[in-house]
């Protein structure tokens, strides 16, 4: 392996990483954003509202 396989590979894998922890971040950003669109609206506590509607335990419901 040369000298520019080598680092084409190394530039691919960080690009490859960088891609993989924006999408990461921006999928957990967008459930978070349809849990809240879910229960916005509905009266009482937005926790418990949580914990009704997708039937968690209060420690990830927080």
């Amino acid at each position: 392996m040369g000298i520019g396989e080598l680092l084409w590979k190394i530039t691919s894998r960080e690009r490859y990483e960088e891609k993989v922890e924006k999408t990461f971040y921006r999928r957990q950003f967008d459930n978070v954003k349809r849990v809240f669109k879910q229960v916005d609206e509905m009266p009482g506590s937005v926790i418990a509202n949580i914990q009704a509607t997708f039937l968690l335990p209060s420690s990830l419901a927080k």
